[in-house]
């Protein structure tokens, strides 16, 4: 099994051009020939469900990478680390 780990910089959210190197780097990586049959899970931390949304947007543009992308996809997960909130209740019950 391969694993693939991106991490954005604030500045590629706040500005959704600088995303566009690592959405290509993704689709290479997903689309390699060593990979290209290989099914995929999506597990998304925080901004990983934007740059999911922005590298299926790059995708649907081909339509024959679309249709071997759905076959291919088995499951997706998205997290959202939200302690601070669990934080500032616990403290204001102090």
């Amino acid at each position: 099994m391969d694993v693939l780990h991106v991490k954005l910089r604030a500045r590629q959210v706040l500005w959704p051009s600088l995303t566009h190197g690592v959405v290509s780097e993704i689709i290479e990586f997903i689309t390699s020939p060593r990979r290209h049959r290989q099914p995929v899970l999506i597990h998304g931390f925080s901004a990983g469900g934007y740059l999911y949304a922005k590298t299926l947007n790059h995708i649907i543009s081909d339509a024959e990478l679309a249709r071997d992308m759905a076959q291919r996809v088995r499951a997706q997960v998205y997290n959202n680390n939200n302690n601070n909130n669990n934080n500032n209740n616990n403290n204001s019950r102090r």
